[in-house]
């Protein structure tokens, strides 16, 4: 072998350990990041299998033991499984998972007991993972309600009472993303947002929230615009107090009743939790103090809004 290449590829490896390294001494945080983290996450769907990426899996093993602090009440657990072999990965019959190409490794979201916010809860702790994985150069893409619970028995020896509402593949980023990746994201406009105006709020919903009022609220809201959700539905509402940081978090229903009839996992619901998991980041990291409450707000709730949280300013 050259001497210089080997020199290189030694450099290269020094490099990466003294970046994991670094990621292991600051205590596996995301906080200080979340802005950028949430700004430069996307949704991968093609992947490079070409590099080793055991280290990384290890770090986020770790990161699942020390998991921020979610404000939902809920019991839950992560596991991630690597297959290996394309028969492994068609045995599986994932559904949507088919439109993902060349991934490996797993990530799941496991709901171990029913709670009245276990899906909010595990929206919230499942995107802390996801946050990570982009801090460590991961690719990852939320997949929840569209496929077989029953393929991971086997795997994982889940309980009768066990529940899987959301998986991610990750993985290493392909250089090149399918045709159909891309197609996929152009149907779902993954890449658009809804304006302010239709998403915050200022004493009721009619009246829309005007960024430049809010100071430097303005960034933990941004934060909450820029969430994932399925379909790219955006169905966070919110609204704030007039002269108060207080902010009271709604779900939007386009249909009051249809989540109730459809027989998989109230999307809405895990996509709140993803959207407080931003707002409450994105404050730790600005060092604004405050705490959430469950506290129904006096102010008229429209038939197709449901109360979910309150973050109040102290």
């Amino acid at each position: 072998m050259d001497v210089c290449v080997e020199i290189n590829r030694k450099k290269e490896e020094r490099s990466e350990e003294n970046f994991l390294n670094g990621i292991r001494m600051n205590s596996l945080s995301i906080i200080p990041y979340t802005q950028e983290l949430i700004t430069r996450r996307t949704s991968i769907r093609t992947y490079d299998l070409s590099t080793n990426i055991n280290k990384e899996i290890d770090l986020m093993s770790e990161f699942i033991t020390q998991l921020p602090a979610s404000p939902f009440q809920g019991s839950t657990r992560f596991e991630i499984i690597q297959l290996e072999g394309r028969n492994k990965l068609q045995k599986l019959r994932l559904g949507t998972y088919g439109f993902v190409k060349r991934a490996e490794n797993l990530l799941i979201g496991i709901i171990t007991k029913p709670t009245f916010y276990d899906l909010e809860n595990i929206g919230f702790l499942f995107e802390c993972l996801i946050l990570f994985a982009t801090k460590l150069g991961l690719g990852t893409v939320w997949l929840g309600g569209t496929f077989s619970r029953k393929a991971f028995f086997s795997h994982l020896n889940l309980c009768n009472n066990e529940r899987i509402p959301v998986i991610s593949p990750v993985g290493r980023i392909a250089s090149k993303q399918t045709l159909r990746s891309k197609a996929i994201k152009s149907i779902a406009k993954s890449k658009t947002r809804k304006p302010w105006s239709k998403l915050f709020f200022e004493r009721d919903f009619i009246t829309p929230l005007v960024k430049d009022a809010v100071k430097e609220f303005a960034t933990p809201l941004e934060m909450v615009r820029l969430a994932p959700s399925a379909s790219n539905f955006q169905p966070w509402r919110i609204i704030k107090i007039p002269d108060e940081n207080i902010f009271h978090f709604y779900i939007y229903r386009r249909s009051p009743r249809s989540h109730r009839i459809l027989n998989w996992p109230d999307l809405s619901r895990i996509d709140l939790g993803i959207a407080v998991c931003h707002f409450d980041l994105t404050v730790r990291q600005m060092n604004l103090s405050g705490e959430w409450r469950f506290e129904y707000p006096s102010h008229p709730v429209k038939e197709d809004m449901e109360y979910l949280l309150s973050w109040v300013s102290s």
